[in-house]
């Protein structure tokens, strides 16, 4: 959104209204935690990891606010987080892995992928395809746009069209 906004104004109009899945997440778990908890929402504080600096601004949009409650309260990127696991001396390759919480069950591919630039629309292709045809689409094959370097674009068909 702040790339289009900034670079691209007119496709504004196109973009999806929904919530990125890092403020949907953010304002899930406080209400979910909240409850859990019994505590006020504004008490707690959601810090997201994610891999651009992007997310440091979406979170701070004023539209992620809800009754003066932050979706996400703290963004660190994972150049963040490596740069205080340096700090204190911590090689994350010697870390004894642990199972990851999963607070609502199942895990997905199209879960995974969303963090990663594109994995949004690439989530929504994949579902629509398996809505529309009833079968998975593994891989897109994405060309890099003339011009605009950076962006990248893949077509196909659903269905019989």
């Amino acid at each position: 959104v702040n790339y289009c906004e900034k670079m691209a104004p007119d496709i504004l109009p196109h973009l999806s209204s929904c919530k990125s899945p890092q403020q949907m997440f953010g304002a899930v778990m406080k209400q979910y935690f909240s409850k859990q908890l019994k505590v006020r929402p504004e008490l707690l504080y959601f810090v997201s990891i994610m891999p651009c600096n992007a997310k440091k601004y979406e979170a701070m949009r004023p539209e992620f606010k809800t009754d003066y409650i932050q979706d996400v309260d703290k963004v660190l990127t994972t150049w963040d987080i490596m740069t205080m696991l340096g700090e204190k001396n911590i090689d994350p390759c010697k870390v004894t892995p642990v199972p990851v919480d999963a607070f609502f069950g199942k895990v997905s591919g199209a879960g995974i992928i969303f963090g990663a630039s594109g994995g949004v629309a690439e989530a929504a292709l994949r579902l629509a395809a398996e809505r529309v045809m009833g079968k998975r689409m593994e891989s897109f094959n994405y060309e890099g746009v003339r011009g605009l370097q950076g962006v990248k674009e893949t077509t196909g068909t659903l269905g019989d069209s």
